[in-house]
């Protein structure tokens, strides 16, 4: 918050480090964004978890899923968790 984000020197943003863990993040991102499109009934649904892993990341990714985990019934398993809504 107190530099932007387009102020990085080159020498940190061509760095390979930087660069594959800019790729690991957002790809993590879009998998977990794809996972939620299956998922969710509705537009409105996933496009408020979109946004939330976009401006949120792995803050929104986890309250995602301890809400869906909380939303399982006693002895469900793991297969309840990745079916999609009906």
């Amino acid at each position: 918050m107190q530099e932007s984000i387009l102020k990085i020197p080159p020498s940190v943003t061509g760095d390979p480090w930087f660069i594959a863990t800019l790729f690991d993040a957002y790809f993590a991102f879009l998998v977990i964004f794809l996972f939620v499109c299956y998922r969710e009934k509705s537009f409105l649904g996933k496009a408020i978890w979109g946004l939330s892993f976009a401006s949120l990341g792995n803050i929104a990714i986890a309250v995602y899923m301890l809400v869906e985990l909380g939303k399982l019934k006693p002895g469900a398993g793991v297969e309840e968790l990745f079916r999609r809504k009906i």
